[in-house]
């Protein structure tokens, strides 16, 4: 076993962080779940109930504004979550922080969360300089126009940030929360069982990344289970640290992710996609993260995420951490470990 007394990871659970998880769910949905037919099988059932029954409760305008704040391409209303970390914020804490929280800083947030991070401050907030920030990322154009429109009025951004957080809060995720909050501690208790007994070995496997180091004094890592990630992984990264959101199937779908024939079928179906060959051949050359790729392919940042996940699930694709950045390089192990497999399904 990993002496973990060294190695900055906490693991906890949050009704709070879940609220967030929760929003971003309901916004991404049909990109979260998992294409690979081996890993549907980890997806819970209840989970698409869940979704299915927020958007009927919720107004067509109120999803479409949720989708402001939550959108794949820039989810920047998940900017907050280091400061409910940092202050283990509950829910009203939250709601009460933003109230006193002057809208133009929330806005820095938001606009920090959505630019890439190699893109140096700037020392003043101007159309003209956020225009040219903005158009050094890979963000879509309608993105950069939304974070424009947000600067316009950032009082008013706030104010419906602020209330679609509480009309989410009150009509959807209050009803779930006595449930969720159960599940999210159990979940923590195996979490924490798992590494005790295993290290970090297995939660690296489940995050498919070395984003967790085995010792180091490095920046410190949190990591939340989440059912509404269910078998997904979401990984925030700032200066402070890394914060990884871990989908509470995620644990079980990778330890029973061994090569098996469907496994087979399901990497060749991933590796069938031309762009994906071409950032395989890009990370033979060179380990890149993921802001470097969708530069050098044309690419927004949700769309190579989308790749980037799919090649990570398989394993055929592996993301380490340096520093405060998430690289990723091709597992050729792995790969020539599918191939051989193949050749033997083929031949025998």
């Amino acid at each position: 076993m990993n002496n973990l007394a060294s190695i900055p990871l906490n693991t906890s659970s949050s009704i709070t962080v879940e609220l967030l998880a929760a929003m971003f769910r309901l916004t991404n949905h049909d990109q979260l779940v998992p294409q690979q037919p081996s890993m549907q099988l980890h997806q819970d059932n209840q989970l698409n109930q869940y979704v299915q029954e927020a958007r009927l409760k919720l107004s067509k305008d109120t999803l479409e504004q949720i989708q402001l704040f939550f959108h794949h391409d820039n989810s920047c209303g998940i900017s907050v979550l280091p400061t409910i970390i940092q202050n283990d914020m509950s829910i009203e804490d939250l709601f009460h922080w933003i109230e006193q929280l002057p809208s133009n800083e929330l806005f820095l947030q938001f606009l920090n969360y959505s630019i890439d991070p190699e893109i140096s401050t700037i020392p003043e907030l101007t159309t003209s300089n956020i225009l040219e920030r903005l158009e050094q990322t890979s963000l879509p154009e309608k993105e950069r126009w939304k974070m424009l429109y947000f600067h316009a009025d950032t009082e008013r951004m706030k104010s419906k940030y602020l209330e679609l957080l509480r009309v989410f809060y009150e009509n959807i995720f209050k009803l779930w929360e006595e449930e969720l909050t159960a599940r999210l501690e159990q979940s923590l208790l195996q979490l924490n069982q798992l590494i005790q007994e295993n290290g970090v070995k297995q939660l690296n496997k489940a995050l498919r990344t070395d984003i967790v180091p085995v010792s180091t004094n490095d920046l410190p890592i949190h990591v939340f289970p989440s059912y509404f990630m269910n078998t997904a992984a979401f990984i925030y990264d700032n200066e402070d640290g890394f914060i990884c959101l871990l989908g509470i199937n995620r644990l079980d779908m990778i330890s029973k992710h061994d090569i098996n024939h469907q496994q087979i079928s399901d990497s060749l179906k991933v590796l069938s996609d031309e762009k994906r060959i071409h950032i395989i051949q890009l990370l033979n050359r060179a380990p890149r993260y993921g802001h470097e790729l969708a530069k050098e392919l044309n690419l927004t940042n949700s769309t190579i995420s989308h790749h980037l996940n799919a090649l990570t699930t398989t394993g055929i694709v592996k993301a380490i951490r340096q520093e405060n950045k998430v690289y990723y390089h091709t597992d050729k192990e792995r790969i020539a470990e599918v191939l051989q497999h193949l050749t033997q399904m083929l031949t025998e």
